[in-house]
């Protein structure tokens, strides 16, 4: 076996232990965000796998491994992230467990949508982004600055909708 194979090997095993050790990390109750816990955890899986093999295997060459680890470990973030976060498989999940199986709009926007929105404004004022007069919502100049971020990040990605759904006319969804 070559070298550059047994550093492939090195970097699938470490990964395989991160995948399967992190989910019980994750169902710890710590007060660390999950997607932070897994990073610093997968730092330190890498670093352990790639300082026990360079000791047991001399002049194991480092990237191969290396690669493969940070591509599994993105794909695996990539895809708990979206079941993590997402709305729509919030109330997929939900409506798959409820006996009726169907909820009304005026349910489901009390049960996710509202709660999601006052947690993402919550976090705009507490950033100093937006602040609140009544029941209007304005930007602040720190918010305006970081708009203007965001607008020409997505101006440079090619950005002119962002979202899993806008694609989706609104003739489809009627």
């Amino acid at each position: 076996m070559t070298a550059e194979i047994l550093s492939f090997l090195v970097g699938f095993i470490s990964f395989t232990i991160y995948a399967f050790t992190v989910l019980i990390l994750l169902r710890m109750t710590l007060s660390v965000s999950p997607v932070i816990i897994q990073f610093v955890y997968a730092l330190m899986v890498h670093i352990i796998a790639i300082l026990g093999s360079s000791l047991i295997l001399k002049g194991l060459p480092y990237w191969h491994g290396a690669a493969l680890f940070w591509f599994c470990f993105n794909i695996y973030l990539f895809i708990y992230s979206a079941v993590y976060k997402s709305i729509s498989l919030k109330i997929l999940s939900t409506l798959s467990r409820c006996s009726s199986k169907s909820e009304t709009v005026l349910q489901i926007t009390n049960l996710y949508i509202l709660p999601s929105f006052v947690e993402r404004i919550n976090i705009l004022t507490q950033a100093n982004y937006a602040v609140q007069n009544n029941e209007q919502f304005t930007i602040t100049n720190q918010g305006k600055k970081m708009a203007t971020r965001i607008i020409t990040i997505q101006k440079l990605f090619g950005i002119r909708r962002s979202g899993l759904y806008s694609q989706i006319s609104k003739t489809q969804v009627n």
